[in-house]
């Protein structure tokens, strides 16, 4: 039976490219966002409470992203061959060797960032403009950071670090600003907030950490890298959790 990069003879093949195992895992992950898909919705039907209601479908609508992006990277979908800055090992002998990157998962991220930030503006009590001013920073952040993955030569660190620079501004939102908004507003739900937003934070810097050995250095399979961007997909369902345990007080 044909796989998918072999039925799809538009795609230019990649040199390094994920693995079955890969893959696997991709189907995986998808079976995960379905499930927690359908508990957000079916939840936020039955919660009585409408601004958690709220909370409940964005975090479904975040899911849902994550179930299409994750079956289109199970189908071997929604990839591009770049040039690798740094052949290792035996991809030296192949000359300029590619690497197979998937714009679909940055596809996800430009909508589940946004939605992050969202909720947890949302918790704050947070102005029209301040939750604007952060889905609209998070987005730019994912957009140089996919332009970034798609350039073959060193330019692809400057974009990199052009989006770190709307990583910071995001963090200072969330830890500084929040929390001077959730202390004014939402005082006992403060140390809820904190937690919510360090753990949103921790897990940008995963992502960050996880591009500069993989599609950044190359050092990183792509099916080992998948495993890590996956976990740390997996981690924002559990921030989404954690969302919607502050909101309880």
């Amino acid at each position: 039976m044909l796989r998918p990069r072999e039925i799809l003879t538009h795609t230019v093949p990649a040199d390094i490219h994920v693995s079955d195992w890969g893959l696997n895992w991709y189907w995986a992950v998808t079976a995960i966002f379905t499930v927690a898909t359908l508990a957000f919705l079916i939840a936020g039907i039955l919660t009585q409470r409408k601004s958690t209601r709220t909370l409940y479908y964005l975090s479904a609508l975040s899911s849902y992203a994550g179930c299409l992006a994750y079956f289109a990277m199970g189908a071997d979908l929604g990839w591009v061959a770049v040039q690798v800055e740094f052949p290792q090992g035996a991809e030296t002998r192949v000359g300029t060797p590619t690497r197979q990157v998937y714009w679909v998962r940055y596809i996800l991220w430009t909508v589940s960032a946004p939605l992050a930030m969202i909720e947890l503006c949302l918790l704050t009590g947070a102005s029209f403009r301040l939750i604007l001013l952060e889905a609209v920073i998070s987005f730019s952040a994912i957009v140089t950071t996919l332009i970034s993955a798609l350039i073959p030569s060193s330019y692809k660190w400057a974009y990199f670090g052009y989006g770190a620079l709307p990583w910071a501004g995001i963090t200072y939102l969330a830890i500084v600003t929040g929390y001077k908004n959730v202390s004014a507003k939402h005082v006992t739900r403060r140390s809820r907030y904190m937690v919510c937003a360090l753990f949103c934070m921790a897990t940008w810097l995963m992502y960050g950490v996880v591009w500069c050995i993989s599609e950044g250095a190359n050092i990183l399979s792509p099916s080992v890298e998948g495993v890590l961007y996956g976990i740390a997909d997996v981690m924002g369902l559990a921030y989404f959790g954690l969302v919607l345990w502050a909101a309880q007080v």
